[in-house]
């Protein structure tokens, strides 16, 4: 994923990615949007997505790992991400470095989700 992240991109992101997984038998998937640039309004949107994943059937044995840029002025926005996240029993955790995200996702059924 590339350019400005708009809202309204955050819930086409979720709907592709449950999409991805459903269709590719996927447990676990790698989102990379470390080449987006978030837009006001983004963190509000972004805290529907749990109730949006568990909606559209994101496995609850299934994890989603994504890499964003580094927020050094509000990292504990994504901490009350996944947070929401695990309130809606699906797991997914962020993190501004992509090994540390390959090696929380278990790699043996890991499939690359460039949505």
């Amino acid at each position: 994923m590339r350019g400005a992240f708009q809202p309204r991109h955050a819930r086409q992101m979720m709907w592709e990615a449950v999409v991805f997984a459903q269709r590719h038998g996927a447990l676990n998937l790698l989102v990379d949007s470390r080449e987006m640039k978030p837009t006001q309004g983004l963190l509000l949107e972004m805290i529907g997505l749990p109730g949006i994943a568990a909606e559209l059937g994101f496995p609850q044995s299934g994890q989603a790992a994504v890499v964003h840029q580094p927020c050094p002025q509000k990292p504990e926005v994504f901490r009350v991400l996944e947070s929401l996240y695990r309130n809606a029993s699906v797991s997914v955790r962020f993190f501004s470095d992509l090994e540390r995200a390959s090696n929380w996702i278990d790699l043996s059924r890991q499939v690359h989700c460039g949505v």
